[in-house]
């Protein structure tokens, strides 16, 4: 019988990246798999006790109220419909009488 070869290469892989392990420096990591030392290094200076996650985004209230002023002055101007056709409807006229011409 013959003996049947890993499935996607995984015994090649670094474990951490993925990627094909190749002629690359290699390391143990505590699980005891071999992954690339490069990544090793970078997992465990993500890691590190003192490393601080990065701030979360600040949403700017200022920004979002100037832009919301600035749609709203559009609208109200009409300037958001410039490719639309001006009507002749007139306010408390019934649209039929709105563009008719005499026969």
């Amino acid at each position: 019988m013959t003996q049947r070869k890993p499935r996607y290469g995984a015994a090649r892989t670094c474990p951490i990246c993925r990627k094909p392990i190749g002629k690359r420096p290699t390391a143990k990591a505590r699980s005891g798999k071999t992954c690339h030392a490069a990544c090793l290094t970078r997992a465990q200076d993500a890691g590190a006790a003192g490393a601080k996650p990065p701030a979360p985004r600040q949403w700017n209230t200022a920004a979002a109220e100037r832009e919301f002023a600035r749609n709203k002055a559009a609208i109200e101007d009409g300037r958001t419909f410039r490719g639309h056709q001006s009507s002749g409807w007139r306010l408390g006229s019934s649209p039929s009488s709105a563009g008719e011409t005499s026969r």
